[in-house]
């Protein structure tokens, strides 16, 4: 599920993160944004 080689294959793309380094950034900004993109 999280294997983008076909994303370079067929669209010249790569990640520039991996699997662990996303989930940390998506954690680390869920916990400092509780409600998300609201400014209440």
């Amino acid at each position: 599920w999280a294997d983008a080689s076909s994303a370079l294959a067929d669209l010249g793309w790569s990640t520039t993160k991996t699997i662990d380094q996303m989930c940390e950034d998506h954690w680390r900004w869920q916990k400092n944004n509780p409600h998300g993109y609201t400014t209440n």
